[in-house]
């Protein structure tokens, strides 16, 4: 069977519900863990990744690249921005309160010279 890469979910996919319990639109989703390197308040050089829950199954997620988190100087590294990705995965994965892991994570990178 060939994979393709797509943009559009399969035909028979559809939203998943959301029950949002003691949550509501615009409250933080919360550490797992303090020290949690993707979502932890007390990790000395974790991305400190905070996601607001947007509506839907919708999350608005940001961290700030520091001096810790670049490969070369001024520029995320590519490792960086996949833990990110996995990181926000995980929360949307409380919010639907389903857990999951990856089968796969594949994040092609194009050159921007």
């Amino acid at each position: 069977m060939a994979r393709v890469a797509s943009t559009e979910p399969p035909a028979d996919a559809s939203v998943p519900e959301i029950d949002l319990g003691h949550f509501s639109i615009g409250d933080r989703i919360p550490s797992h863990m303090s020290d949690c390197f993707g979502c932890g308040k007390d990790h000395p050089t974790g991305l400190h990744i905070q996601s607001i829950i947007a509506g839907g199954p919708k999350l608005e997620s940001n961290f700030v690249v520091g001096e810790f988190h670049q490969g070369a100087p001024g520029l995320a590294h590519g490792g960086i921005l996949t833990l990110a990705c996995d990181e926000v995965l995980g929360h949307l994965m409380y919010l639907l309160k389903s857990p999951a892991v990856p089968a796969i994570e594949h994040f092609p990178y194009t050159a921007f010279c």
